[in-house]
């Protein structure tokens, strides 16, 4: 099939791709000569057909306007295929379809293109302000006092004594509101005091309970006399059975082992207790009386006492 176009211009090859079919136009130098666009080697169908045409109207027009003028008086003949050698030839010819994208840009725009901050700075600005946020709005760490436990303690200016000696108690509290005290003093005391406690006879304990809001609490201390009283009665007949009338003094054995004294008191016949002041340890007594003849009587029954 041929389509001839009358022109007069000189034209330079064109060849493009329509669909089914490959196209060419040739061009001639000579003014009365025609310019042929002829397939090659294969069927047009009527698609491409149509494709042809736009073609030539989009080409003619692109013409110089003197050229157009030339033109203007071009047929175009264009002979078509029978529908089955269409049908055929699509068959047989595939399309091969090739697109290519072209980004346009104006010659007078700048485009700047405005990128986010990095993740990572994004994440350490908004750490910044959750520390700072932090920082304003600390809250000081709460003071826990732990619950103080009711206390006492007694002291004593010595733990050990002779016979009528005294000695001073000193005691101190914590967490009590009162004091009560007990053994050999007694009464209301003060959460913390001194006091002597007199002459000391024997051995003396002395109690302390003071009480708080958490409980109460207790102290007790001991004073030692480092002596020993003695105490018996009058005899009233001598060992015969008579009455013992010329009672004259009485005498106290002493010793560190049963049965064996080393020390002795001679005391007045009208005593009927004494007390001996002792270094610690372990010690017997025994007493005996005697008459104006100075005839001695037999020991009395033997007791002991263990000196602190």
């Amino acid at each position: 099939m041929l389509l001839h176009i009358k022109r007069s211009a000189r034209f330079v090859v064109l060849v493009f791709a329509t669909l089914h079919s490959q196209i060419s136009l040739a061009g001639r130098d000579d003014a009365e000569g025609s310019l042929p666009f002829h397939f090659t080697d294969r069927p047009l169908s009527a698609e491409g057909l149509s494709s042809v045409r736009t073609a030539v109207d989009s080409f003619l027009d692109s013409l110089p306007l003197e050229e157009q003028k030339s033109t203007s008086d071009e047929t175009v003949v264009i002979e078509e295929l029978p529908v089955s050698q269409l049908a055929d030839s699509e068959a047989e010819h595939q399309p091969e379809v090739e697109i290519e994208l072209v980004e346009e840009v104006l010659p007078d725009e700048e485009i700047v293109l405005e990128e986010d901050p990095p993740f990572a700075e994004d994440q350490a600005l908004e750490n910044q302000d959750n520390a700072a946020v932090l920082e304003e709005t600390a809250i000081e760490p709460l003071e826990i006092q732990e619950a103080v436990n009711p206390a006492v303690d007694m002291i004593l200016s010595s733990t050990w004594v002779n016979s009528g000696e005294s000695v001073t108690l000193i005691w101190n509290s914590q967490a009590v509101s009162q004091c009560r005290a007990s053994g050999h003093w007694n009464g209301s005391k003060t959460t913390s005091g001194t006091l002597s406690t007199g002459p000391i006879f024997e051995d003396s304990s002395y109690s302390l309970t003071c009480e708080g809001l958490e409980g109460s609490a207790l102290a007790m201390a001991t004073v030692r006399v480092r002596s020993a009283t003695l105490s018996w009665s009058h005899p009233a007949q001598n060992s015969d059975g008579s009455p013992l009338l010329d009672l004259s003094r009485y005498r106290v054995y002493i010793g560190n082992k049963p049965g064996s004294y080393d020390k002795t008191l001679e005391l007045e016949a009208d005593l009927t207790q004494v007390t001996v002041d002792l270094l610690p340890g372990h010690y017997f007594f025994a007493i005996s009386g005697f008459d104006s003849s100075n005839n001695e009587s037999k020991l009395s029954p033997e007791v002991s006492k263990t000196i602190h």
